[in-house]
């Protein structure tokens, strides 16, 4: 990300960069070196437990897309771009994909190359982005009323199961 503002001064959105929490200490001043450099368009902060009080005041969310965060980004309705890990576990690229065809997030995936032309093209087009509220996708929330229908079947074909050796 902090690529894309080097290369592109007119993206429209300035940028606060939450460094994880394992992020090493030369990695962090790398970065930071840059970050400077860029006069206030980009700023960065050390690990916040409470990154979602940030997130609620964002235009829009850069992030990986964990279960929490992407679950942040629905809850909170922000205008989101999913960069996701696929290693070890395939997990946030198979959720990130699903909701962009969704019409919820933008999608960027490593594999199809980490030019920061592409991140500053995305950051460009995030705020006219739809928030996740403006797509209707049925059943989106039904989740536990799913649970609720699927524990109600379970439990009945275990009663029934149970009547009939009792009979039997």
């Amino acid at each position: 990300m902090i690529g894309a503002y080097e290369i592109d001064p007119g993206i429209p959105l300035p940028a606060l960069i939450a460094f994880g929490p394992f992020l090493d200490a030369e990695t962090r001043e790398r970065f930071g070196a840059r970050i400077r450099r860029l006069a206030g368009r980009i700023s960065a902060i050390t690990f916040d437990s409470e990154i979602e009080f940030l997130m609620r005041k964002a235009s829009g969310v850069v992030a990986m897309g964990g279960y929490n965060t992407f679950c942040e980004i629905l809850s909170f309705d922000r205008r989101a771009i999913l960069v996701p890990r696929t290693e070890p576990r395939r997990e946030q690229a198979i959720r990130a994909q699903a909701a962009e065809r969704l019409g919820l997030v933008r999608v960027l995936m490593e594999a199809d190359g980490r030019a920061p032309e592409r991140m500053a093209a995305a950051l460009r087009a995030l705020p006219d982005q739809s928030e996740p509220s403006r797509v209707l996708v049925p059943g989106l929330l039904d989740g536990l009323d799913a649970v609720a229908r699927r524990v109600r079947a379970l439990a009945g074909a275990a009663l029934e199961s149970s009547c009939v050796r009792a009979f039997s």
